[in-house]
């Protein structure tokens, strides 16, 4: 009987070990120095990156190519318009620019990326990813950029 009890006990401390160590291997974690290329696209209100972060990782963020907001060309460091501005209110993040390159935590929590950016992420979460545009706009958007994001710390 004891023998049993013993042998119980040690099983449960290996299937333990074993949870704990998969919590720890997140296959949607980078490891540091690891990166993954994601696209985003203009019309899409939310581009899922497949990355989960943790509060104080610090990540390194790079863009290159072009999305049009209705026939304005630009890529991830948006732009600014004096017409437009007078709209700044109805962008999803006010002082980033028009079609700004966006990073969001569990779709709460914002960091303006631009096309390169050093980011520590204050919350953990989902990463993912949006061109900061009125909510109800998203349909006249077109193109795309590569985003890469790096983990760095």
């Amino acid at each position: 009987m004891r023998s049993t009890l013993l042998l119980i006990l040690f099983l449960g401390l290996i299937a333990c070990n074993q949870d704990e160590g998969n919590e720890m291997n997140d296959p949607n974690r980078l490891a540091v120095g690891e990166s993954k290329t994601i696209v985003v696209e203009a019309i899409e209100f939310w581009n899922d990156a497949t990355i989960n972060v943790e509060a104080g990782e610090v990540y390194s963020i790079t863009s290159t190519g072009e999305w049009v907001d209705l026939d304005i060309e630009t890529d991830a460091d948006g732009f600014s318009d004096p017409i437009l501005d007078n709209f700044s209110h109805l962008k999803r993040v006010p002082d980033a620019n028009w079609f700004e390159l966006i990073a969001a935590v569990d779709s709460n929590y914002f960091y303006i990326v631009g096309g390169d950016a050093e980011i520590t992420f204050e919350q953990g979460g989902s990463l993912s990813f949006f061109a900061n545009d009125a909510e109800d706009f998203y349909d006249n958007n077109s193109g795309n950029i590569s985003t890469v994001i790096t983990r760095i710390d």
